[in-house]
């Protein structure tokens, strides 16, 4: 059976596609969407691993820190910040709600992984052009 997945670096090859890969994979090779799925299992433990990890000294000392700041802000400011920012998430919820399309249920966990990275893609340049605008406005 010939290999349909080669993962080098951060490419991976899927019969004439390229994706960018983030992870520190040095190797794979997929045989078959099974095996996909099982390297995409192996991430997803990899990073659920990463964010259940206790805090190091960085950590740990930033969150003293953090605790000692906010122990000078009165309780009713708290509150007030707590409540605006519900708000602000009810209403993204609820924009969110009506404008997401609706998921890829007939696609394969790797073409839809495809259609992600192509949406990042999207968000980065639209972000970096947004941020030379607002750079650029400064200077006007």
């Amino acid at each position: 059976m010939a290999k349909q997945y080669i993962y080098t670096g951060q490419k991976m090859l899927l019969a004439g596609f390229f994706v960018d890969r983030s992870s520190r994979y040095n190797f794979c090779e997929y045989q078959s969407m099974d095996n996909y799925e099982a390297f995409a299992s192996h991430e997803l433990r990899q990073w659920q691993y990463k964010m259940m990890k206790n805090p190091g000294l960085l950590g740990k000392l930033s969150k003293k820190a953090q605790d000692k700041i906010n122990s000078f802000i009165p309780e009713k400011v708290h509150n007030g910040i707590t409540t605006v920012i519900k708000q602000m998430i009810r209403g993204v919820l609820f924009g969110a709600k009506h404008t997401t399309a609706k998921p890829l249920q007939a696609a394969s966990l790797f073409e839809r992984e495809l259609v992600v990275k192509e949406k990042i893609k999207l968000y980065r340049s639209t972000a970096a052009l947004e941020g030379g605008v607002t750079g650029a406005g400064g200077f006007f």
